[in-house]
């Protein structure tokens, strides 16, 4: 690493032909990205569909807010978390939002009480609602569904392991009613607003739950979770950037809040090699929180996610700022692309295999653009191009997986690094490396 000496990763060539070593003996879910890029160290051109989409996320935004003080607002701003919220964090929000061109989905929540018969008594600030709710869209942002209340849609077959105090669902008929008490707030506050997205409380949603809403709410059409895995609880919603057979897309949030440590930064940079994309959320109540950060302050937790969002556009200056919807657009379009994900010279092709993917096959002659790109090819370098399909079973069917990255991106955490010229298509998302 940077501090010894050793490269990460490495590359020799040898008689006619290179290795690439991977020197960090990580096989985890986290680091596919850098597998993944160096695979394109193989060949001088490397053609592959990326997703090219960044989203942030407000959870429990807008929703009602809470009342009192807070330790850590009172001793740096010496207010209550009412006027913290609305005269010192969202005034921050939307100037990053100015700043950077975020467009942020806001994930409403109804209320914070436990009711789990289907109860729908809550009270909400609905002035506070429309005040957030509207600037948000005015901003070009977005809203979406968080919940009724914070307690995720599990049955009462689910154990929480002492690691949440939620409750759990009286039955399937009781999250219908209160889900729908959700949706007629929105519908009566925000009308003629499209709002198409789910996320579930921290993250948990039960087989069932997921079925409830497929099956009553048509208005969802993105459920958006988690990338990578808790080792804890088996049933928080893992995803991959996918679509299901139902036509919902599946899009993970990889990183979160305002204080991203180091592992997060490498899952960050992973996904930006593999999938170039960047899926981050964050809460109102962050500053309130010890355990994500508030006992540095406000000021402190701003200038940190201000940080990353530095990086994130130098690392990747022409990644296209989207709405949650918009992101799941892109989704759809990587997805039906993917197919064609391992370009190499033709006599020269690098085989690349895993338990359940093979490259097999040739695509050239089936699509305009690579035709387009096999002809300028054979222009420069005399050959073919040589295409891969990238094959695997999931979930009992088939789909395209794609197993390649971003050019040139690898490096350590922090480290500038020349990147080769890329041009990017936005219908199909295919990039393009030298």
């Amino acid at each position: 690493g940077k501090k010894d000496g050793v490269p990460l990763i490495w590359e020799a060539t040898y008689g006619d032909g290179k290795f690439v070593v991977d020197n960090f003996g990580m096989c985890n879910k986290a680091f596919r990205g850098f597998y993944a890029a160096s695979l394109s160290l193989f060949n001088p051109v490397y053609l592959y569909p990326v997703i090219n989409g960044s989203t942030f996320y407000l959870d429990d935004f807008p929703s009602q807010i809470p009342e009192g003080n807070s330790e850590y607002i009172q001793r740096d701003y010496h207010t209550t978390i009412r006027d913290f919220y609305i005269n010192i964090w969202w005034p921050d929000m939307m100037n990053l939002s100015d700043k950077y061109g975020i467009k942020y989905t806001g994930l409403a929540i109804e209320c914070y009480d436990d009711a789990i018969d289907g109860t729908t008594d809550a009270d909400p600030d609905t002035a506070t609602f429309l005040n957030f709710g509207n600037m948000l869209l005015r901003k070009g942002g977005e809203l979406g569904y968080h919940g009724y209340n914070h307690q995720p849609l599990c049955l009462s077959n689910k154990d929480y392991k002492g690691i949440y105090d939620y409750k759990t669902w009286q039955n399937r008929e009781a999250m219908v009613k209160a889900f729908s008490h959700l949706i007629d707030l929105c519908d009566e506050l925000f009308p003629d607003t499209p709002m198409s997205v789910y996320v579930p409380p921290s993250n948990l949603l039960s087989e069932e739950g997921r079925q409830m809403l497929l099956d009553n709410f048509d208005e969802i059409k993105t459920l958006s979770g988690i990338y990578l895995p808790d080792d804890v609880l088996d049933f928080a919603l893992l995803q991959e950037f996918d679509v299901d057979e139902n036509g919902v897309v599946d899009q993970p949030r990889i990183i979160s809040g305002c204080d991203i440590d180091d592992f997060m930064t490498i899952g960050a940079l992973s996904e930006l090699n593999l999938h170039y994309v960047n899926d981050h959320f964050t809460h109102p109540d962050d500053a309130l929180d010890p355990e994500r950060g508030a006992e540095l302050g406000w000021k402190e937790l701003r200038n940190r996610f201000e940080g990353y969002l530095q990086w994130l556009y130098t690392a990747a200056p022409n990644i296209r700022n989207f709405t949650g919807s918009e992101l799941s657009a892109a989704v759809q379009r990587f997805v039906a692309v993917a197919g064609e994900t391992h370009i190499g010279i033709e006599g020269q092709g690098t085989h690349v295999a895993r338990q359940g993917v093979d490259a097999v096959g040739h695509a050239v002659g089936r699509c305009p653009l690579l035709q387009s790109l096999d002809k300028l090819w054979k222009q420069v370098y005399g050959r073919n191009l040589c295409i891969g399909m990238a094959g695997q079973r999931e979930r009992g069917r088939a789909r395209a997986a794609p197993y390649v990255g971003y050019p040139g991106t690898v490096g350590q955490v922090g480290e500038k690094r020349e990147r080769p010229k890329c041009t990017g298509f936005a219908a199909g998302t295919l990039a393009v490396g030298r």
